[in-house]
């Protein structure tokens, strides 16, 4: 069973408009436009009101609600992951296709529910359910809708790329620096510098050190030096978070080191399959390797 959702675009409040004569009232306007579900959601931080105006309680930003769109999805394909050990993870793609008979997933229709919600860049997630537990699949950014009216049941496709798409953003030239850096230090740096969001981030600390840098790349290519400095792993987690693996963690987190499924053909106790192949050839043998470092 899959769980569908988009960001949920119900407002129920106005953003605080300075000298607006209704929303530049004190204990009234919101800083920021709450988007939630219903008004008991709201945390925004209210000015002079006497439960939401409290420092440390009220929030500098709106809420995100997620909209529930399982009844309207036909079909949802999940791409992630590596064809390899030795090969770089691809950022994680995701298609949905939804149900359009209605065009409430049509950007122009005014008469829609969501009207001036359906962008590029909104998020979305895919989220599994099995024997009563959520499995988040994927989490990422929308990056176009297709519409097809081709037979009785219009169709609106959502196609999406995971966090690494956020990591397609240039960072200016800098005198050389840091020098000595952990390859996550250097990570961490990076996204910094493109305001990556910290809540977003699992990071390991990395066992290797790096190079002076004077930046002047793409936050992605600059990332993938220190993670092929380590020998490490960076990809995005199906709950959306960016990770970034030490060398050591095939071999130390539990992910890895123990069993986390059965696959059989006795669905008393194991999960069930369509298909396993598997390839066992001289491909990645190497009889002689040699390296040097940069600099």
């Amino acid at each position: 069973i899959g769980f569908f959702y988009l960001p949920n675009p119900t407002i129920v409040s106005d953003a605080f408009v300075l000298d607006d004569t209704t929303d530049g009232k004190l204990g009234t306007g919101k800083l920021g436009p709450v988007i939630s579900a219903t008004a008991s959601n709201v945390l925004e931080l209210v000015l002079d009101d006497a439960t939401q105006g409290k420092l440390d309680t009220g929030r500098l930003g709106p809420i995100q609600v997620w909209t529930d769109v399982s009844e309207k999805a036909v079909e949802a394909k999940v791409r992630r992951g590596r064809q390899d050990e030795l090969d770089r993870w691809d950022a994680g793609t995701a298609s949905l296709l939804l149900d359009n008979t209605g065009r409430e997933f049509e950007p122009l229709n005014t008469a829609s529910p969501y009207y001036e919600q359906l962008r590029p860049m909104r998020q979305m997630r895919i989220v599994a359910e099995h024997g009563g537990t959520d499995y988040p699949l994927w989490s990422g950014y929308i990056q176009g809708w297709a519409f097809d009216y081709g037979d009785e049941q219009g169709t609106t496709l959502v196609e999406g790329t995971d966090a690494l798409l956020l990591l397609d953003q240039p960072i200016d030239t800098i005198s050389s620096a840091y020098a000595g850096d952990t390859t996550g230090a250097r990570i961490v740096r990076v996204l910094d510098a493109i305001g990556f969001p910290t809540a977003r981030r699992d990071l390991d600390t990395g066992l290797s050190t790096m190079q002076a840098t004077t930046a002047g790349d793409s936050a992605m290519n600059l990332i993938l030096e220190a993670v092929e400095a380590e020998d490490g792993q960076l990809y995005a987690s199906g709950d959306g978070k960016l990770a970034y693996r030490s060398r050591h963690a095939w071999n130390v987190d539990s992910r890895s080191n123990t069993a986390q499924a059965t696959l059989g053909d006795q669905p008393a106790d194991t999960l069930g399959y369509a298909d396993v192949s598997l390839i066992y050839d001289d491909s990645d043998i190497a009889n002689k390797v040699t390296c040097e470092a940069e600099g």
